[in-house]
């Protein structure tokens, strides 16, 4: 039984996922809808430039994500660039680089940038970039987040937040 696994061939290293593992395993996902995540960016920052894609290399289900993302970018014909951090440490250094170059940042289900939460809001509200997250914790932050500054989470299909 898991929970909270964004993809389960990601988490149980399967080269070719088929929605079925083979073995003895059952959970829920908490992939977040990154087409629609997508779309709100479109929404959100009408003359996009660059969105930034901003997580931590040590997690897969950010790096899933982070992948999904790109390509649904690319599609789009919308320019992006990945900023990664390997821990926590380097999560101020990293967003200040990635707000300064890019429009919107996007950033995945990722439990170390979620747990630096109001550092990330306050490096936000200081370059004026909003964000599309798909952690929950990082809306609580960023819904405190007023101007020109929005968070946008997404949860079973549904928008939530400011």
């Amino acid at each position: 039984m898991a929970t909270s696994i964004t993809d389960y061939g990601t988490a149980l290293n399967m080269r070719e996922w088929t929605g079925a593992s083979g073995i003895n395993v059952t959970g829920t996902s908490d992939l977040a809808p990154i087409e629609s995540q997508a779309d709100m960016i479109q929404k959100l920052v009408s003359e996009i430039e660059k969105v930034g894609i901003l997580y931590c290399s040590a997690e897969t289900n950010s790096i899933y994500q982070a992948q999904m993302m790109g390509s649904v970018l690319t599609e789009k014909g919308i320019n992006y660039g990945t900023y990664t951090i390997a821990d926590k440490e380097e999560l101020e250094k990293i967003a200040q680089k990635a707000a300064s170059e890019c429009d919107v940042l996007y950033i995945p289900t990722d439990n170390t940038i979620a747990s630096q939460a109001d550092l990330l809001k306050d490096i936000l509200v200081s370059e004026k970039v909003p964000m599309i997250a798909g952690e929950e914790g990082l809306c609580e932050a960023g819904g405190r987040i007023r101007g020109s500054n929005r968070c946008v989470f997404f949860n079973k299909d549904k928008e939530v937040g400011c």
